[in-house]
């Protein structure tokens, strides 16, 4: 049913329970469109290990086949996610959290190539929940360096990668889930007034 290198594991948390809980959020964020084909990932952490996704599957129909469990200790897990080192690092760092997805949802990735370090949402609502937003601009296969060396932006229990995408963690699978929604919203609603300025400086210089 797993791939796994940790027979020990297999023996001692319930991983059908918690890879079932990943199926249904990996599904509602292909579903919501945070994600196409077979981009973007998850993971779960119990006790010392990591449950995840490996690496091609899509959110949108994973099974019990598609994760691979592997204790937090190990820096390779062989057939995981190339995201593995940073969702480890993010557990390692956040010992609170035991949920991390990660998606590309269309308006946070766009807005992120808009600002520089921080997305700050306009709305209130957005406001009062993120404050702000840390951007995280690097090569993708050196940012669980940039986690390792700066811990702070682990903080909001989210942080935007510059034109890739978004990493939300939380003790929770829905709570992750609902991060990801929230700032969605708030990058729409930003997107959209940003649109609108742009819009009424054309419409002055044809005047």
């Amino acid at each position: 049913m797993y791939l796994s290198n940790s027979e020990e594991a297999m023996n001692i948390i319930d991983l059908e329970n918690i890879s079932k809980q990943l199926i249904l959020i990996g599904k509602k964020v292909y579903e919501r469109g945070y994600v196409d084909a077979n981009g973007g990932n998850l993971s779960a952490r119990v006790k010392q290990y990591i449950i995840i996704k490996r690496s091609g599957a899509s959110l949108a129909n994973l099974t019990l086949n598609d994760f691979i469990i592997g204790d937090i200790s190990s820096e390779e897990l062989k057939g995981a996610s190339i995201d593995y080192k940073i969702h480890r690092a993010i557990y390692l760092l956040r010992k609170d959290c035991k949920c991390v997805i990660h998606a590309h949802p269309i308006y946070t990735t766009a807005i992120s190539l808009l600002f520089d370090k921080v997305f700050k949402p306009l709305d209130f609502e957005s406001k009062y929940y993120f404050g702000e937003v840390p951007i995280i601009s690097c090569d993708h296969f050196k940012l669980h360096d940039i986690i390792n060396s700066t811990p702070k932006i682990l903080n909001k229990g989210v942080f935007i990668e510059k034109g890739h995408g978004v990493y939300a963690f939380s003790n929770s699978f829905s709570e992750a889930f609902y991060i990801i929604e929230r700032l969605e919203h708030a990058a729409i609603i930003a997107f959209l007034k940003m649109n609108e300025l742009h819009f009424k400086q054309f419409k002055s210089n044809l005047t």
